[in-house]
């Protein structure tokens, strides 16, 4: 029997942002990777009125053999700003130490990327076209020049793994459960990929696909 073509279910543009740790107020030196406070994908699909902003578990993308790491669909909405919105510096008072400070999310590399079915799976893949972080920082978040991911949904009717309860979808809609069914994993189709609050698991190893970017 012939193998399956591969299908790209969307393409579209992606941008890495770090936003670092909190800081005192006088305190603008560029962040240390060990600095980071968290990790964004902001993922732009081409043809869709939405965007999505992924949270990277770890700080870091997975490597080596089948690594794998947790994500999630942190925020979905109509414009990059409504995603993006919330990683504006923030500026506070602490009874303990002071002023205090969040620098602003920094873009850290930009490209394009590619959601491809194979088979019963799916590959998330990357190109970075615009890196804007030293290669250093960029080598210590795992953020390759190009790479290629198996992805998939976590069933929400499981403990979250990022820590987070109000992660999980308590009162998930049946279609979204349906998909899963007694299953803990699914293939991360588009439909779940627009779910807000999903859990989703990256899975590194050599996974080179046609289509991919």
């Amino acid at each position: 029997m012939a193998e399956e073509a591969p299908e790209v279910l969307e393409r579209g543009e992606l941008a890495f942002v770090a936003t670092p740790r909190v800081r005192p107020l006088d305190d603008d030196a560029p962040p240390h990777p060990r600095e980071v406070q968290r990790l964004y994908l902001l993922l732009s699909p081409e043809g869709k009125p939405l965007h999505r902003r992924l949270l990277i578990g770890k700080n870091r993308l997975p490597e080596g053999a089948r690594q794998r790491f947790w994500a999630c669909i942190d925020r979905v909405g109509s414009s990059i700003g409504e995603v993006a919105g919330d990683l504006g510096e923030q500026e506070y008072e602490t009874k303990t130490r002071g002023a205090r400070r969040r620098p602003p999310g920094r873009s850290l590399a930009a490209g394009t990327y590619a959601l491809v079915r194979h088979g019963d799976h799916v590959h998330f893949a990357y190109r970075v076209d615009d890196p804007s972080a030293p290669g250093d920082v960029l080598r210590a978040l795992r953020i390759e020049p190009r790479a290629s991911y198996v992805v998939a949904a976590f069933n929400p009717a499981e403990p979250p793994r990022l820590g987070a309860p109000d992660r999980r979808l308590e009162d998930a809609p049946g279609w979204i459960l349906a998909k899963f069914g007694t299953r803990r994993f699914a293939p991360l189709d588009l439909d779940l990929f627009d779910a807000e609050g999903l859990e989703i698991v990256i899975m590194s190893g050599r996974h080179d696909i046609d289509g991919a970017p």
